[in-house]
């Protein structure tokens, strides 16, 4: 599986954002190039300033991440704080954009990609994500912080991901995913100084992928079984007669298929025995 360093500067992605913002600048009449969503309906109800063009900045990169364009709105975020120095969520955000879009590119340990987001970790500070209170800007920059480190921490044990997330502050309702990725924290120290790469994470796919066709085909059998088997009728009595004494617990197909379900798979040579 080839992996993909990270896009470089002046990509398409990088032309249609700087599109955006220049169009957003140009445009003569500013309620026409909004977002419409509530929040950015409100947003122009305040007066014109840096918080408002913040909120507007936050809003068109919050829809490029729900879209799934995180390289665009990492791209967005870039020039915007590039042009605008000091914008009020531009600099935590560009910052974990970054992180976001190499993550979604990682496939192993010991790649560019991976060296890239080790040196993009770096750049956050603590103080982005200790904000007093719940508020949104603070649950949000800490549920990105969340999803750029959580696949670096399984995938690139080194990368410092898991040293990351001991600046998450999340609240009482995000309890069950702070717990999960302490847990993940954890397991990724354990797992520091090991290569990680395709063929791990093949191998780990093709046991879960038996398992579950193993846990699909003894549900199927035993249903079968037990339920539909018993219950099949011949074109004559007798032969329905034999049929059903059959299947019974002990005879001759009870024996053949109650192994399968019952999930034995190591009943191969046993089954193989009664054919």
């Amino acid at each position: 599986m080839q992996v993909a360093d990270p896009p470089a500067g002046g990509s398409s992605e990088a032309e249609v954002a700087r599109a955006a913002l220049v169009g957003a600048e140009s445009a003569p009449e500013p309620a026409a190039a909004r977002p419409t969503t509530d929040a950015a309906e409100a947003c122009t109800d305040a007066p014109p300033g840096p918080a408002q063009d913040a909120a507007l900045h936050v809003e068109v990169i919050a829809r490029m991440i729900v879209d799934g364009e995180l390289a665009v709105a990492r791209q967005y975020a870039r020039d915007v704080r590039a042009l605008e120095p000091g914008l009020g969520l531009m600099e935590p955000l560009a910052g974990l954009l970054e992180c976001l879009a190499l993550a979604t590119q990682l496939r192993a340990s010991g790649t560019p990609v991976a060296d890239a987001l080790t040196g993009a970790l770096t750049t956050l500070h603590g103080e982005w994500f200790d904000r007093a209170g719940p508020t949104p800007e603070g649950t949000a920059l800490n549920l990105l912080l969340a999803a750029a480190a959580f696949r670096a921490m399984i995938v690139a044990p080194a990368s410092g991901a898991s040293k990351a997330l001991t600046e998450l502050h999340l609240g009482p309702q995000h309890a069950a995913l702070s717990e999960l990725l302490r847990q993940c924290a954890a397991r990724s120290e354990q797992l520091a100084g090991h290569h990680i790469d395709a063929e791990v994470f093949s191998a780990v796919a093709g046991k879960h992928a038996r398992s579950t066709r193993l846990a699909e085909c003894v549900a199927t059998v035993r249903d079968w079984l037990d339920v539909r088997a018993p219950r099949k009728t011949m074109a004559y009595q007798r032969a329905t007669q034999v049929w059903q004494h059959w299947v019974r617990p002990g005879e001759a197909v009870w024996q053949l298929l109650s192994p399968i379900a019952q999930g034995a798979a190591d009943a191969v040579a046993l089954v193989r025995s009664r054919l």
